[in-house]
């Protein structure tokens, strides 16, 4: 079988942290990517670690700590220049809240919501976190993006989803 006929069934799984600058910086490049290929894109939440800050500066510091300071700071530019290219507003590059409501969410709209509801869902949830209107351990807040990007499905029973079926899930979230 030639991978031109093939194509159309491909399937892109893809891992992101809405916490994450990074994945942040990845996620609009992804979604343009996925549908010029017409590519069906199995989105997952993950949890990865935070960025670490850079370190102020002090009169012994070690070689090796100053490098670790100019490849933060290198980071933080980088960042900065890539988000205002895209239009992005990042606030925090270093905000490290906890966030499994989001990732039951995400798994939740997955679930019981269409295709685009859950892009639409990734992308209000990401640009909610990055400019920091988005408290990640409020359901309410979560449950708003649900209802904004799932208008066809009934988000309210998303909390009792949570309570039930997904109690293992933000649990194993929790303890990560």
């Amino acid at each position: 079988m030639r991978f031109a006929t093939r194509i159309d069934d491909a399937t892109l799984t893809v891992l992101r942290d809405v916490r994450h600058p990074l994945c942040a910086l990845a996620l609009g490049p992804t979604i343009e990517f996925g549908h010029e290929r017409r590519l069906e894109i199995n989105w997952l939440p993950v949890e990865v670690p935070a960025l670490r800050a850079p370190s102020e500066p002090g009169a012994d510091d070690a070689r090796s700590v100053l490098h670790r300071r100019h490849r933060a700071n290198m980071m933080q530019r980088e960042i900065a220049v890539y988000a205002e290219a895209q239009g992005l507003t990042l606030v925090d590059y270093y905000r490290d809240a906890p966030a499994p409501l989001v990732r039951a969410g995400w798994l939740w709209v997955r679930e019981y919501a269409s295709a685009a509801a859950l892009e639409t869902f990734i992308r209000e949830a990401f640009r909610a976190y990055g400019c920091g209107e988005l408290e990640p351990s409020d359901v309410d807040a979560v449950e708003a993006i649900i209802e904004s990007a799932a208008p066809d499905a009934d988000a309210r029973t998303f909390r009792n989803w949570i309570e039930s079926e997904a109690s293992g899930v933000t649990e194993s979230f929790a303890a990560e």
